[in-house]
């Protein structure tokens, strides 16, 4: 009976300094992530900043398509004129 309490105890014993070993890592693991993780306000900014960028960046881009289209549309013309022309003088 003692002996089973004695067994009893030294698990007891060795659960509980694995959950202070665990708590010690988790403690360490929060004040690594407090001093590399940014203020909320300071973040908002990034991501307005980054809004702001990426709507630029649309903008651009749907302007560059427009051009292309555009720029399709009258070469697909010069092609046909070019072709009416050579069938033309042929």
């Amino acid at each position: 009976m003692v002996q089973m309490v004695e067994k009893n105890l030294e698990l007891t014993t060795q659960r509980a300094l694995r959950a202070e070993a665990t708590v010690a890592k988790l403690k360490e693991e929060v004040n690594i992530l407090k001093t590399e993780s940014v203020p909320i306000a300071t973040y908002n900014q990034l991501l307005d900043a980054n809004h702001c960028t990426m709507t630029a960046v649309r903008d651009k881009s749907r302007a560059a398509a427009d051009q292309m289209n555009a720029t399709a549309k009258n070469a697909e013309q010069a092609v046909r004129c070019v072709i009416i022309c050579s069938v033309l003088i042929s």
